[in-house]
């Protein structure tokens, strides 16, 4: 396992976590339609998140073609603007809830920041980030003490 799967994973299992809690409180606090909107807030943003940990890593693998790495450029760009897209479709044409659209996007990224935080912790998350570390010493025939 790479260490981008390793940090899906964990980005993804806390983001389930972090929106099923956010979402009962925010609908006992404010009811089923705020409750909604975090759930949907969430969503778009562990899409985002997905997304954004699949491309970086696709750009930073020495494999790939330039036109491979200018493809998944695009696609970043093209991420935020269908992200900015469907939160206006759900705020102006569904009328959902700025408040909850706002409390499940930030939970979204808080769980990036920590599912990444758990899962490059992890025995798991080391492993394969060194797996990695190694593979660019090796491309690169960076040898020193100090990069390691």
């Amino acid at each position: 396992m790479n260490s981008s799967s390793v940090l899906l994973w964990s980005v993804l299992k806390v983001g389930g976590l972090i929106t099923v809690l956010l979402g009962a409180i925010s609908g006992l606090a404010f009811g089923s339609g705020v409750a909604f909107a975090v759930g949907c807030g969430a969503v778009v943003s562990m899409a985002g998140a997905v997304g954004l940990i699949q491309a970086l890593g696709r750009l930073l693998d020495p494999t790939q073609k330039a036109t491979t790495k200018a493809a998944f450029t695009a696609l970043l760009l093209a991420k935020f603007l269908i992200s900015f897209g469907i939160l206006w479709v759900l705020l102006v044409t569904y009328r959902v809830s700025a408040l909850g659209l706002v409390v499940g996007l930030g939970g979204g990224l808080a769980a990036v920041v920590l599912g990444v935080l758990l899962g490059s912790g992890s025995a798991v998350g080391r492993a394969a980030i060194a797996l990695d570390e190694a593979r660019i010493q090796q491309e690169t025939g960076d040898i020193k003490p100090e990069s390691r």
